[in-house]
């Protein structure tokens, strides 16, 4: 299976070159400001690539999908990408591989998605199945991609959800998805996964750069 792996687009979509493969997955951070059209933008370029499966998750930008946060937004995010698998704590199976999907972060301004306490942002990590192989996260866990300090600045700054990482320490997937820190583009690896951060803007916003491509 083909996998290929893009987030934080940013409305910056159709700058990309997709390549081809089996499953698109994006992590979230769609749009900048979450306004519908933009939403609707993106879901009618998914339309135009040939990926069987397009798996999509929310941002903490992308406020319209989360709308009254009720249930029912649900329903809205689905009917807003209605070209792709949206996924909001829930999995699916493809060729037997089992993708989990889900887009809290820790809590960064009144944005979408976001949860204060570890002890609730834990509640939703409770939910990913123990046999969950590709996780797609938001944001990263604390200490794999997610150090947020410009280059230039010698001091790291870590800013990933460490009740994330003592979930994916737990479960063991083979591949963890995520973007939100856009310094922290690339790929890592602890024992049992590997990480990818893949959010094609920069930090500045104004550059984009490639997807990645996993065979799994």
């Amino acid at each position: 299976m083909k996998i290929v792996v893009i987030s934080d687009t940013h409305n910056r979509h159709r700058q990309l070159i997709i390549p081809e493969g089996d499953v698109l997955i994006h992590a979230g951070d769609i749009s900048n400001w979450g306004v519908s059209k933009h939403i609707i933008d993106f879901n009618a370029w998914l339309a135009t690539l040939p990926h069987q499966y397009k798996l999509v998750i929310s941002g903490n930008h992308d406020t319209c999908l989360q709308g009254k946060r009720t249930p029912s937004s649900i329903t809205w995010a689905r009917k807003l990408l209605s070209n792709a698998n949206y996924l909001q704590d829930e999995e699916i199976t493809i060729d037997g591989i089992k993708f989990y999907g889900t887009p809290w972060t820790p809590w960064y301004g009144d944005w979408a998605f976001t949860l204060k306490k570890e002890s609730d942002r834990s509640l939703k990590w409770n939910k990913i199945p123990k046999n969950t192989d590709v996780l797609i996260t938001h944001g990263p866990p604390y200490s794999f991609r997610d150090n947020c300090s410009p280059p230039e600045n010698s001091k790291e700054r870590h800013v990933g959800c460490n009740a994330l990482r003592k979930t994916i320490e737990r479960i063991k997937p083979r591949l963890n998805v995520f973007g939100h820190v856009h310094i922290g583009y690339g790929i890592s690896h602890n024992k049992h996964t590997k990480f990818i951060n893949a959010s094609v803007c920069s930090h500045e916003f104004d550059t984009v750069k490639k997807p990645f491509i996993i065979e799994i």
